[in-house]
């Protein structure tokens, strides 16, 4: 078996909550053809996906959006915070959960700080590293 890089997108409902993940049909990477570089250490499968953790390499490699502008870090996220300015620069929207604002659909509050991909797209994919 070739070792291969796996590629998620998440798949958003109105209010931008993942609802469920599946292999993205829009880019496929192999282990000798990948040129991105992990952000964080690898994530272990099963176990919990950090989206806002993918890959860096830039557009076309590490990610693919449909614009190159971050709409939460440093744009609509302005504080002094580093978590204010998460990847501002990487191209792909990345966020914060906020108490006042963010809650599951049952109402029940996400714990606060916690980042996230928001604004996304159809066809937008991100690669995260996996062992």
């Amino acid at each position: 078996m070739v070792p291969f890089i796996l590629t998620l997108t998440a798949i958003f409902d109105l209010a931008e909550t993942p609802v469920m993940t599946r292999p993205a049909v829009s880019k496929h990477f192999t282990l000798a053809t990948y040129a991105g570089t992990p952000f964080t250490e690898p994530h272990v499968i099963p176990g919990r996906l950090l989206f806002a953790h993918f890959d860096r390499g830039g557009e076309g490699v590490a990610h693919h959006n449909q614009d190159a502008v971050n709409h939460s870090s440093g744009q609509l996220n302005t504080g002094p915070e580093e978590k204010n300015h998460f990847r501002e620069h990487d191209g792909i929207s990345t966020s914060y959960t906020k108490a006042a604002f963010d809650r599951f659909k049952d109402a029940t509050l996400l714990p606060p700080d916690m980042h996230y991909v928001g604004w996304t797209f159809p066809g937008q994919w991100l690669t995260t590293p996996s062992p």
